[in-house]
């Protein structure tokens, strides 16, 4: 069996997993999640992503269990599978009888096989495509995610393996990622901003590169690193680019709209470096 539940701390297979259909997840989106790996057996970075999601689940006041609860639950789901595992922890606002209604939260998650993306979308790159548009409420990373479900809809009909939110003048995130370009070895990330301002989610794996990134640029390898605004110009007159997240680690971009580019020496040092500090961000704290 490939995909085991844990349901409030309840463990069944997919097919027996059940939701009520008056969970406010279910209903409204009204949830927060977190995605990442494991490899090896242990979970990657699972401080910072419990970290993210205390931050989103405050900033829309969600209760959550306690972290002692969510990381016994992930032991006992991870026990039951085997090899390296994609996981999806979601906590809902549990059962309501109308749109902000208050519940205990519940929490769901799932555990599969993790597929690999293709050797060659790392050796080759792949393609994305710039989307008109953004997410609502950008630092949150809420499970109202419907603006990503049609960017990446959209990024498929093209043929593109991504799409990157953009306004007319700025780029802004990637539907399920976060975008970095390199300019004369300058290692450039669109700035998240705050509040009722923010245009895109802090990565988990944004944050990691932009570590390595501070670490080569010590070692002269990339000359700074910089989270600012990204404009359309800067993205088409980039050296290289590439996208992050939890299960694409460091994967870089070829193609973006018309526009064709090189896997360069950054994007492939980044990529490196990410891969051969794993072990030390991997595991139970």
């Amino acid at each position: 069996m490939s995909t085991w539940v844990s349901i409030d701390s309840t463990i069944s297979s997919i097919e027996t997993a059940r939701v009520p259909v008056t969970d406010a997840g279910f209903l409204y989106g009204d949830s927060v999640f977190e995605t990442f790996r494991t490899y090896g057996g242990e979970p990657h970075a699972l401080r910072r992503h419990l970290d993210r999601l205390d931050r989103s689940a405050s900033a829309v006041e969600i209760e959550l269990p306690s972290r002692e609860q969510i990381v016994g639950d992930l032991r006992e789901l991870l026990s039951k599978g085997k090899g390296d595992r994609r996981v999806r922890l979601m906590v809902t606002r549990g059962d309501v009888d109308k749109m902000g209604g208050t519940a205990s939260g519940r929490c769901v998650i799932l555990s599969s096989e993790l597929v690999p993306h293709p050797a060659t979308f790392y050796s080759s790159g792949t393609a994305a495509i710039l989307h008109e548009g953004r997410r609502g409420q950008a630092s949150v990373k809420a499970g109202s995610y419907l603006a990503s479900v049609l960017a990446t809809r959209a990024a498929r009909k093209a043929g593109a393996h991504e799409a990157l939110f953009c306004t007319e003048e700025e780029v802004l995130e990637g539907a399920t990622s976060n975008l970095f370009i390199v300019t004369q070895g300058k290692l450039l990330t669109p700035a998240l901003g705050a509040g009722e301002d923010a245009v895109a989610l802090g990565g988990i794996t944004r944050s990691i590169v932009l570590e390595l990134g501070e670490e080569l640029v010590k070692s002269r390898a990339l000359t700074s690193v910089k989270e600012a605004k990204v404009s359309r110009e800067m993205l088409r007159t980039a050296d290289e680019a590439f996208i992050t997240s939890a299960t694409r680690e460091v994967m870089p971009l070829s193609r973006i709209g018309e526009r064709s580019l090189p896997v360069g020496p950054s994007t492939k040092l980044l990529l490196e470096s990410y891969r051969a500090t794993l072990p030390e961000r991997c595991g139970w704290f």
